[in-house]
């Protein structure tokens, strides 16, 4: 699944050759581990597209601008996760 999410996040950034996907790929692991271990929010990438465009979304996010403050519209979509599925402090 990480790689499909690598694919959509070139599709997203304008990526077009492979000399990027060893960073997607930290990052794409990142924000999964971020998700699931630090806000505990029950990732299903498989069968959730809701949950797949999110990750996506906030690895194109962290790959473009690493150092700004996370955008209101993934905030409340990462608050929308963390209440439907039951995970901690967002």
């Amino acid at each position: 699944m990480i790689q499909t999410v690598i694919e959509l996040v070139k599709l997203e950034v304008g990526i077009t050759t492979d000399s990027q996907d060893e960073r997607l790929e930290l990052l794409t692991e990142g924000v999964i581990k971020e998700l699931e271990e630090d806000r505990g929010i029950k990732l299903n990438l498989e069968e959730r597209q809701d949950h797949l465009l999110f990750v996506v979304d906030y690895v194109a996010f962290r790959y473009e601008k690493p150092l700004e403050g996370m955008p209101r519209h993934l905030i409340w979509r990462m608050r929308e996760l963390y209440l439907r599925s039951g995970g901690r402090d967002v």
